[in-house]
């Protein structure tokens, strides 16, 4: 999720109110196992790229990963998440 990797359509994103869980198509799974982050280790800010309006959710605290979503997959999974959802930070 760094450095500019972008998944498309290999990337099975979820949400329940303890976090977020991430899994990778089948082949790829070798090298990248799937990944459960609770939402304690989450924050939330609104970002473009270009002239897109996009979500960046910033995983882990001592290292963080920006982990940018379309607004439509964010609400998505702030709905999944409930009121366990992150406070949007305000940058």
């Amino acid at each position: 999720m760094r450095k500019g990797t972008h998944y498309k359509n290999c990337l099975t994103v979820g949400a329940s109110s303890a976090g977020l869980y991430l899994s990778i198509l089948w082949p790829f799974r070798i090298s990248h196992p799937d990944l459960f982050i609770p939402w304690t280790e989450i924050t939330i800010s609104r970002t473009k790229i270009l002239f897109w309006s996009m979500v960046r959710l910033q995983l882990g605290r001592e290292n963080p990963i920006p982990f940018t979503i379309r607004p439509n997959l964010a609400e998505k999974i702030r709905q999944a998440a409930g009121t366990s959802w992150p406070k949007e930070s305000l940058r």
